[in-house]
């Protein structure tokens, strides 16, 4: 695993992307993380059996994906944290520790409830953009100019509580896959038993500068 790279996928199940982008993991036997809404899951129930059968893991993205929830309400964020890992057991069986909180957005009053109840919380180093969709060949040049081993990617297969379009983000994926695995990467999801040190977004304003740059 010298140079594993681990592909994140948060604000799912959303189809049809959820399900294009677990055909295209299979083509390339990449495996992933998908990081998922309570709401979601309950508009997609098999899209969830689908990713955990296919043998990625899945992780906790809060219920609502309401900002408002994550800011201010701690006893409502931490009802819907336990309220979608119930979900996640109902249609998988899986007892999740995999934590990523919205936006990347956790407030110090939660860290010692989510250690305390043995989350593991998981943002990322490398950000594509996705979610404001912009062409295919900018999320993955992103992705891939940026990579180095044992770095999480975020992406994503939804928005927040509502189904949107992902296109763009599905096929960004397979350029990045064969790319990647060309200079000798392999694709790995998060353990959900052992914690995966890692730093907190490399480069947010250079990224975020480059990101802009696009549109303007």
């Amino acid at each position: 695993m010298d140079k594993a790279l681990y592909l994140t996928f948060d604000d799912g199940p959303n189809e049809p992307y959820t399900s294009q982008i677990l055909d295209i993991l299979k083509t390339f036997g990449a495996r992933a993380t998908f990081f998922v809404c309570g709401e979601n899951i309950e508009r997609h129930p098999q899209s969830l059996k689908n990713i955990y059968d296919a043998g990625h893991a899945i992780g906790n993205h809060s219920f609502s994906h309401n900002i408002k929830h994550v800011l201010l309400a701690g006893q409502i964020l931490k009802d819907e944290i336990m309220r979608t890992n119930r979900h996640i057991k109902m249609y998988t069986g899986v007892d999740n520790h995999l934590y990523r909180s919205p936006w990347g957005l956790c407030m110090p009053w939660l860290k010692p409830w989510l250690k305390q109840n043995g989350f593991f919380t998981y943002h990322w180093n490398i950000m594509a953009f996705d979610w404001s969709q912009p062409p295919a060949n900018f999320i993955a040049d992103h992705i891939i100019k940026r990579a180095f081993p044992g770095a999480i990617v975020l992406l994503h297969d939804g928005h927040e509580n509502i189904g949107t379009d992902r296109r763009q983000t599905v096929k960004a994926l397979s350029a990045v896959l064969g790319e990647l695995a060309g200079q000798g990467y392999s694709f790995h999801s998060l353990d959900n038993n052992i914690f995966h040190p890692h730093k907190i977004i490399k480069d947010f304003a250079a990224d975020l500068y480059l990101s802009l740059k696009y549109y303007i």
